[in-house]
């Protein structure tokens, strides 16, 4: 490989880096549930990068980064069998009590509260809405779950329908409904 060659890959893999790193960080964390693991997980994917030719890619470098990221993801969770903890309970709930809707609203903020409601949604929403949420359109998702465009547009769908009949969500846009009314 000639120098010119190798500098302007560097030069390709830098700007992949500067544009997807904390994106991919974000998304991959999401799936692992671990901040260290999602790390190895994004460094891998730029390990991966490294080895392709931007030709390649066919002008899907996202894309290619978030299938990497996932899939690699998908791996390390499957090889280490991650057992998730049975409850991620605030401090203030009791085992086997139900969380007050009330004393949430009051304790979290808007993000922290949708937050927890996506992560109520089964996994393959929960990573389809993620995706769709960075701003991803379904042709760009579907490239990066393997899955059909008209399976993602479904899972989309039937992900913010779930999201929008949440108890603790409808209450806060209630709230804010009325307080923009006033």
């Amino acid at each position: 490989m000639a120098s010119g060659d190798a500098d302007s890959r560097q030069e390709w893999v830098l700007a992949a880096l500067d544009t997807y790193e904390s994106r991919l960080l974000r998304y991959a964390q999401r799936l692992t549930g671990d901040q260290n693991l999602a790390r190895d997980v994004v460094q891998h994917s730029f390990l991966q990068l490294c080895q392709q030719r931007p030709r390649a890619l066919n002008g899907q470098l996202g894309s290619w980064l978030y299938a990497v990221c996932r899939n690699r993801a998908i791996d390390l969770k499957r090889r280490d069998c991650r057992l998730e903890p049975l409850a991620q309970c605030a401090e203030h709930d009791t085992p086997g009590r139900e969380a007050d809707p009330a004393e949430l609203l009051e304790t979290l903020d808007a993000g922290e509260l949708v937050r927890r409601a996506v992560k109520a949604l089964p996994e393959r929403q929960q990573e389809v809405v993620n995706l769709w949420s960075e701003g991803y359109t379904y042709r760009e998702i579907s490239e990066i779950t393997g899955a059909t465009e008209n399976y993602v547009r479904v899972m989309v769908h039937r992900a913010l329908q779930t999201l929008r009949e949440h108890p603790l969500l409808q209450r806060m846009l209630a709230e804010e409904s009325e307080a923009v009314g006033r």
